[in-house]
């Protein structure tokens, strides 16, 4: 998030700014419903517009507060343990390989030592809570905790709340300063605090929820974005310095954004390289704001009577108007919060439906890239499938068992 620099990771003042933040939402409300409501307004002008201040400062102030407190209570999403997955075939309590999913250059699914489970597409592991948040987004120095899928609709709720608190108290300012100058008198103190604190506050917070309106349309997060930013500068990095020595502080992250993805073709599990840039979960505007407002932020293709325009329109209503976002969110949330049991079903089936409940799907569009990838041999067999004594390469779609990608076998 904006202003999370790396002096502010300490954990004392990670406790001590959220309170710093309630104590200057404190004397905003001195200062705009005392000593411009009161002082000014009310006993110099109308009591009637004076109380219109009171009453809208307070709905959206204590509409800020409710959301704030949900992204705690809610909290930014635990995944839960998973079953490994049964690469070799062997184990039928373990969880029956998916067609597609994120592995590493050799094809083996990622595992998370820290909560000694296999990770989902997108889930971070993060030591301020202890185990590994869902479509992990970043930690807000700002409001102290996390935000990750589950709470990720409240905080958008929380900021727009900001924006319009700051912007009635601005916009009454703005009425009555001149007024309260009038006479030679000298403009009050607080007024100019007003100003400052409404006016730079209105424009960070207004910018950082513009962004992440834009994340929402596209699904992307935070941390795909700071992926991407860190991708370009040691990409520049290099081609600067290519060829010369450089000291080991002066590296920026090595981040060449390639990514893997292992998927199944007949009787193979091929290994495809793929690039942080392809957005591989960007299901579609419609379709994204659909699942953030009506599927718990989650990144599944729906119904095709799931998404019609009326439901998109409805999706983008609930965002904007307060309060009524919350019982279809915990309408969503409920439905997410038990492991499937379906009769008929063998244990490793239902552990696979289990893990492609918490998974990020992939959309069409990437499967679609993924399949052109494979058909122009532009992937590799995945190390645990390969027989030691033949080549790393697939067989070709087209029958011919060379690869004109592979030059660099894992």
């Amino acid at each position: 998030m904006l202003f999370d620099i790396p002096y502010f990771q300490n954990h004392w003042l990670k406790q001590i700014v959220p309170i710093a933040v309630v104590c200057g939402m404190g004397y905003l409300d001195f200062a705009a419903f005392y000593s411009l409501g009161y002082k000014e307004i009310y006993l110099r002008h109308s009591h009637g517009v004076a109380i219109s201040l009171w009453i809208l400062g307070g709905i959206i102030q204590f509409s800020a507060l409710v959301y704030w407190l949900l992204l705690f209570f809610v909290g930014p999403g635990k995944s839960p343990r998973f079953q490994a997955l049964d690469i070799y075939g062997t184990d039928p309590t373990l969880t029956l390989v998916p067609d597609y999913f994120v592995c590493d250059k050799y094809g083996f699914p990622y595992y998370s030592s820290n909560s000694n489970s296999i990770t989902t597409n997108r889930s971070f592991f993060l030591k301020d809570v202890g185990y590994s948040v869902l479509k992990f987004d970043h930690y807000c120095l700002w409001i102290g905790n996390v935000i990750g899928e589950s709470n990720a609709l409240f905080f958008l709720k929380f900021m727009t709340c900001l924006v319009i608190y700051l912007a009635i108290f601005l916009i009454y300012l703005g009425i009555y300063t001149r007024s309260s100058m009038s006479g030679g008198r000298e403009i009050n103190h607080n007024f100019i605090v007003l100003y400052v604190v409404c006016g730079f506050w209105i424009i960070m917070i207004f910018a950082l929820l513009s962004v992440h309106v834009m994340y929402v349309s596209i699904n992307m997060t935070t941390l795909d974005e700071i992926t991407q930013r860190q991708q370009k500068v040691y990409q520049r990095w290099k081609q600067r310095n290519q060829g010369k020595n450089v000291k080991k502080k002066n590296v920026p992250r090595k981040e060449d954004g390639k990514r893997y993805i292992n998927v199944k073709k007949d009787d193979y599990r091929l290994v495809v390289q793929f690039d942080i840039m392809d957005r591989p979960y960007n299901l579609g505007y419609r379709t994204n704001w659909i699942n953030f407002i009506f599927n718990g932020n989650r990144s599944h293709a729906l119904k095709k009577c799931e998404l019609s325009t009326s439901r998109f329109i409805q999706s983008l209503i609930i965002f904007i108007v307060p309060f009524i976002d919350i019982p279809v969110f915990f309408a969503a949330w409920k439905s997410h919060q038990h492991k499937p049991q379906e009769d008929g079903f063998s244990e490793g089936q239902r552990n696979l439906h289990f893990y492609q409940h918490y998974n990020s799907e992939f959309s069409k569009d990437f499967k679609r890239k993924i399949d052109e990838k494979i058909q122009s041999n532009l992937c590799y067999t995945a190390l645990y499938t390969r027989p030691r004594d033949t080549s790393p390469n697939p067989p070709s779609p087209n029958g011919d068992s060379s690869s004109n990608e592979q030059k660099e076998s894992p």
